[in-house]
């Protein structure tokens, strides 16, 4: 007897892949320049993206811990 495991698209997990497109998105509509200088900037210490056939792609658990480390910094 074989166990099913249910996927719930509700449910998104820390090794979804995040499109450059919803990135942007998620941090306000910021321009791919912006993505790019956090990406390069020590200070900002952006996630750097998976290149999956020559585009960019980000790991949701990577944009939550960035985000929540923002957040604490923000809030010190």
């Amino acid at each position: 007897m074989h166990e099913s495991i249910e996927y719930s698209a509700a449910q998104p997990r820390d090794d979804d892949l995040v499109t450059a497109r919803e990135v942007r998105r998620m941090f306000g509509g910021v321009s791919e320049m912006t993505i790019w200088r956090w990406m390069r900037s020590e200070t900002v210490r952006f996630p750097q993206p998976v290149q999956i056939n020559n585009k960019n792609y980000w790991l949701l658990g990577d944009l939550r811990r960035f985000r929540e480390r923002c957040t604490k910094k923000a809030g010190a």
